[in-house]
């Protein structure tokens, strides 16, 4: 990876990450970018907004430092995988108790509102497709995911026949 792009929902964990890649001269020489800025004290929510705006604002930091975003776009994260719906009062202590946008929601019903690692996968899904209709640009999807995604769980099924219409999965391991 030529540069990387670290965004969190949570001020802290963002100050702590950044700590870290500085520290590491591995990722000092190879280059990342926190956004929102630490400095912010705010976090950048990936599922409270369209694809475009939450692409807007990672170009428009990535261009104050002269970085175009013209490679392909590798995500590596760590969904969320726990059901949302469980207790309201563990939303609000873990800042999860936001709004989905719609455009999510087109992809996974209501299940997203419940289950956040849809989510996560429906945004994954807009930016790559968002991504494509602007360069053409291919997408890289590695994620590291609890078995339930392999299995035809009732709340996946639907909408994991509209993610391989897009992905082909190519490799992984248990």
């Amino acid at each position: 990876l030529k540069h990387k792009i670290v965004s969190e929902l949570q001020p802290d964990l963002l100050r702590t990450i950044e700590r870290r890649m500085q520290a590491d001269p591995y990722h000092t020489e190879t280059g990342f970018t926190i956004i929102p800025k630490t400095s912010d004290g705010i976090g950048l929510n990936f599922l409270d907004r369209d694809a475009a705006t939450y692409m807007k604002i990672l170009e428009t930091e990535l261009q104050r430092k002269n970085i175009g975003m013209d490679k392909p776009i590798c995500f590596l994260l760590n969904p969320p995988y726990k059901n949302t719906d469980e207790n309201s009062k563990e939303r609000e202590s873990t800042e999860s108790a936001y709004t989905i946008h719609p455009s999510i929601l087109e992809h996974t019903g209501e299940d997203a509102g419940k289950e956040r690692y849809l989510g996560f996968l429906s945004q994954i899904l807009n930016i790559a497709n968002y991504k494509y209709a602007q360069n053409g640009t291919a997408t890289v999807v590695m994620i590291f995911t609890p078995t339930s995604w392999l299995i035809p769980r009732p709340t996946y099924k639907g909408f994991r026949k509209i993610w391989d219409e897009h992905f082909k999965f190519h490799s992984g391991f248990l």
